[in-house]
């Protein structure tokens, strides 16, 4: 847990940095996924942001947000939020609206979804 924590603490304080954002997809309803592909971290497991970039504001009015991963990238993979970040502009721009840093249970990724195909790709490049 102390490992995971100072692992955490590393990512987080370079949050604002402008990393590479690669497109790793882009639904029907114009929402676009990024990962940061300049901070992915292995230590043991794999620690990965993601970008969601939202065509219209969501029900609180963000128009993006920023999750801190950690993936378990054996067999079965599995993957739990670390920490959460939204904002009032596309991109991670614009003011921090509400964070968190309540670690999530883990999860398998739905297969075929964007969450897997993202996962499968930070898994990859460790």
């Amino acid at each position: 847990m102390k490992k995971t924590l100072i692992i955490l603490f590393s990512l987080m304080m370079s949050f604002n940095s402008y990393g590479e954002w690669k497109l790793m997809n882009e639904d029907s309803g114009g929402i676009k996924n990024y990962i940061d592909i300049d901070r992915i971290k292995v230590s043991g497991n794999v620690y990965y942001w993601t970008l969601t970039d939202y065509l219209k504001p969501d029900k609180y009015g963000d128009l993006s947000a920023k999750l801190l991963y950690e993936s378990d990238c054996n067999l079965p993979e599995k993957r739990r939020v670390l920490s959460q970040l939204y904002y009032t502009q596309p991109m991670g721009q614009g003011a921090t609206s509400s964070t968190s840093n309540k670690v999530q249970e883990w999860r398998y990724p739905t297969p075929s979804s964007s969450g897997q195909y993202i996962n499968d790709y930070a898994c990859y490049l460790r």
